[in-house]
């Protein structure tokens, strides 16, 4: 009984800190939410979790100066999204972000397996997250910044463009008619029916000259690693050159 009343002890000690330090941040939240009749202490005292349950999944997870949680519109749906990490499984323990909606109680799950997929910040009106690993096989371990969309119910993470070798400045990915998020969309638009890439998790995002002199974003998706299919998006009319 003393054992189970001091845990219960830290986890009120621990979430009561985590919400004093995170106050100024979670005003804004606060503001949204309530428009909705939400309050966020209400959602952070149910969703977050200092002990393990039943599937030996921890709330939260982070690693050095990393923010714990992060208030973030990712389902689009106007009201802010409980943006989170969690841990999961035991020996090979993997790291997966939890974006939860309130609105419509629901959870969306993001798995690297041997990835972890960590909160970063806001920027610029994005949702910041860097994608480490991979761990487990001796491997180097990379960190790649990027996004994350919500897809048809899917999350995805977006890794962030890098500049195409060779091309030098003679494309400036801010002169685009068509950005790269639109562009995004109109690639998970055009591949959402294909039944090969209905299991997908990552999106990277270059650019091209096609053989015909033509400006496109190259959006390849990927799931845990592997390459499944790549679209090419025109920089300036919007319009699917090709699907591979």
């Amino acid at each position: 009984m003393m054992k189970k009343n001091l845990l219960t002890g830290f986890v009120c000690i621990m979430l009561l800190l985590l919400l004093c330090v995170s106050a100024a941040y979670a005003e804004d939240a606060e503001k949204n939410l309530a428009e909705y009749g939400l309050n966020p202490q209400d959602i952070l005292l149910e969703k977050i979790k200092f002990l393990p349950d039943e599937n030996d999944i921890r709330y939260p997870f982070s690693r050095e100066e990393r923010p714990f949680y992060l208030w973030f519109d990712v389902t689009g749906d106007g009201c802010v999204d409980l943006c989170t990490e969690r841990m999961f499984g035991s020996g090979m323990v993997r790291v997966q972000l939890s974006v939860y909606d309130p609105l419509n109680q629901k959870t969306y799950i993001l798995d690297g397996y041997d990835h972890y997929f960590l909160l970063d910040s806001i920027t610029d009106g994005k949702i910041i997250i860097n994608k480490e690993g991979p761990y487990g096989y001796g491997e180097p371990i990379t960190d790649t910044r990027g996004t994350v969309i919500l897809d048809n119910n899917r999350l995805l993470f977006v890794a962030a463009m890098e500049p195409a070798s060779g091309e030098g400045n003679l494309f400036d990915p801010a002169q685009a008619a068509v950005s790269v998020d639109e562009a995004v969309r109109i690639a998970c638009d055009y591949v959402r029916e294909n039944p090969d890439v209905q299991y997908r998790n990552e999106v990277t995002v270059g650019h091209i000259m096609t053989e015909d002199g033509e400006s496109c974003w190259q959006i390849m998706f990927s799931w845990i690693g592997n390459q499944l299919y790549t679209v090419w998006v025109n920089t300036e009319t919007g319009e699917v050159e090709n699907g591979f």
